[in-house]
């Protein structure tokens, strides 16, 4: 017979052993840690090709795990690709599509996922929008505040005083590089930096550019010590360590774009001797699939009805591949932006669905704080006056087409829209259906937030000064839905010019393209049974030039060119398809502005008003004859 003090020892050796095998079970499992940083561009960084800026810490994880050449966000804003990543929902499904908005409270986050698998999950600095973390349910949260700086230290500091055994779930979220940037652009050289194909080159954008690369700086220090406190405390071999950034930098052309340099995103992953150190993958993924991808590293079932699916198997070297294209979404941000646009990219093709081209599109850059860009955007609208490719880059800025397709293994910047080349309206029209598909499955209406600014003027200068304003009218490039003021409509009385309808597929409906003026002076491009039309009004009376249906029915570039002796040439596709005159130019400026898409306030040919265009008309462009 075991005596009392023998059967206590076997009770405290079994319940020994009990905890100890609890204890293993839940240290099993890896600890995870996720360091997102904020506004920071992919290729501002040395791992990703950089010459001019420096991030060696970045450098040095990525040479001891594998780096995402093609990882993307769900939105290049803040809180609806935060909310992607923690719901695994693209914004439309999980409600956050505007900036500041958060996702449903039904629905089911990151936090409870990994809880339910034993996890505590903590999170410290910018995670979620600040005031949104409460919703997300973390076991523990510090209350940060926008640019305090605090996070980082305050992260490192709360782990190693963490007594719980239970395996951690730590996101930590830096606020750099995001604005306002350091004053002090050191060790950064304004006039060594490189300026990308997009921006305009002056100093104010220089000394801006070395502040940003400052502010980088400050991220790759931070994640360095993250990095090294964490494997310290939690050990290197069972944690996994990912980086990545909420969308490109504050910059035109980068957040809140569907550009490349607003959705892709860096993403490394490290866990040694489970993830190949010194590697990279071309493997699409995007931020919807790291929740998944967590859940599947922390040992649980896979989560049913996501947008997002693990990628767990590249990381482990099973698979070079995990999705053949992903999907991006844009809505609002406030009244600074409200520009509703959707995209697919593959491998080597984006296309971008602009729903409202004649919206113009605005950002904090161009409208708020010079700490948000207006300092160094004055500068480009000063440029503007006088160059012409400054000019070209404002008007790109403010004004987009209806559909825009870049051929990324020629083009990775972007710069070439081949949305209205014939060569490739095939690849055009299926990914336009992919969009088209991907909108209707999600449930996504393109709903639009808040008052959008109107393209009511032209948003650029290029050379003549022949307005009362004093602002060029040599070309403008005008979106559907345009309607310009008389005061700012183009000066034409007298002068020859060349306007030119741009479709985003070929015209099966009537009506006008473009029209200025009315009953007694004016000019219009038109469509009427099918056939291109092109009329001149003087004191009155009305002067036709035609082109036959069967020239234009597949056409997507409808041209009018009026020489200052009233001859007249109709193009399709460049295509010149009928010749005549017109006797003369518009006699008189008319007292009619200019329309887009219809005719209105009297109108200048035989039609009724509005007799408006309601097919795929995209813009409209027009060059005065000096």
């Amino acid at each position: 017979m075991f005596s009392p003090l023998l059967r206590l020892l076997a009770l405290l050796l079994a319940l020994g052993s009990a905890h100890s095998a609890a204890h293993a079970a839940a240290t099993a499992r890896p600890h995870l840690v996720l360091f997102l940083s904020d506004d920071h561009s992919l290729l501002d960084s040395t791992v990703y090709g950089a010459k001019d800026v420096h991030t060696p810490n970045m450098q040095r994880i990525a040479a001891a795990g594998l780096v995402f050449d093609r990882a993307f966000v769900a939105s290049p804003s803040c809180a609806p690709s935060r909310a992607a990543l923690l719901t695994g929902l693209m914004p439309a499904r999980n409600g956050a599509e505007a900036n500041h908005a958060k996702p449903r409270a039904d629905l089911k986050k990151l936090p409870a996922y990994l809880q339910s698998l034993g996890y505590e999950v903590v999170a410290f600095g910018k995670v979620s929008h600040y005031k949104h973390t409460v919703d997300y349910g973390f076991d523990y949260f510090a209350h940060d505040t926008y640019h305090d700086d605090v996070a980082v230290g305050n992260a490192i500091k709360w782990l190693r005083a963490r007594t719980s055994t239970k395996p951690l779930c730590f996101i930590i979220g830096t606020n750099w590089p995001h604005v306002p940037w350091p004053k002090d652009p050191a060790p950064h050289d304004p006039a060594r930096v490189v300026i990308p194909a997009k921006h305009v080159d002056t100093r104010e954008t220089r000394d801006a550019r070395a502040r940003y690369y400052a502010a980088v700086d400050r991220m790759d220090a931070e994640l360095g010590a993250v990095f090294d406190a964490t494997r310290e405390v939690l050990g290197a071999a069972n944690t996994v360590f990912l980086h990545t950034s909420d969308h490109g930098a504050q910059w035109p052309f980068g957040k809140w774009n569907l550009y490349d340099a607003g959705i892709r995103t860096p993403l490394i992953a490290v866990w040694p001797d489970r993830i190949r150190a010194g590697a990279r993958t071309d493997a699409m993924v995007t931020w919807v699939d790291i929740l998944p991808t967590l859940v599947d590293l922390a040992g649980g079932p896979a989560p049913t009805g996501l947008d997002g699916r693990s990628f767990v198997p590249v990381l482990r070297g099973e698979t070079a591949t995990h999705r053949d294209r992903v999907f991006t979404t844009h809505s609002a941000d406030g009244t600074f932006n409200i520009y509703p646009t959707r995209s697919v990219r593959t491998a080597d093709w984006k296309y971008i669905r602009n729903l409202h081209p004649e919206f113009r599109f605005t950002t904090h850059v161009d409208l708020a704080k010079p700490a948000d860009g207006a300092a160094y955007f004055g500068s480009w609208l000063d440029a503007a006056k006088h160059d012409p490719a400054a000019a070209a880059k404002i008007r790109r800025y403010y004004q987009r087409p209806g559909e825009e397709l870049y051929d990324l293994r020629t083009d990775p910047l972007e710069l070439r829209n081949l949305a209205d080349d014939p060569a490739h309206a095939p690849r055009l029209a299926a990914l336009r259906a992919d969009v088209t598909a991907w909108m209707k499955d999600q449930g996504d209406t393109g709903r639009v937030f808040g008052e959008p600014k109107l393209l009511s003027a032209p948003a650029t200068t290029t050379t003549a000064t022949d307005t009362p304003a004093g602002r060029a009218v040599t070309q403008l490039d005008l979106p559907a839905g345009t309607q310009l003021t008389r005061a700012t409509s183009p000066l034409i009385a007298g002068r020859g010019f060349t306007v030119t309808a741009h479709l985003s597929a070929p015209a099966t409906t009537d009506g006008v393209l473009v029209s200025q003026g009315g009953a007694l002076h004016g000019w219009s491009l038109y469509l009427q049974q099918h056939a291109l039309h092109f009329s001149v009004r003087r004191a009155g009376k009305i002067f036709t030039v035609r082109a036959d249906a069967p020239a234009v029915a597949s056409a997507k570039k409808l041209t009018a060119t009026l020489a200052p002796d009233g001859r007249v040439t109709l193009s399709a596709d460049g295509r010149p398809v009928a010749t005549g005159t017109v006797e003369g130019p518009v006699a008189q400026q008319p007292a009619d502005p200019l329309l887009v898409g219809r005719d209105a306030g009297g109108t200048v040919a035989d039609y009724a008003e509005p007799f408006a265009f309601n097919g795929p008309l995209t813009s409209v462009s027009l060059t005065l004859t000096p």
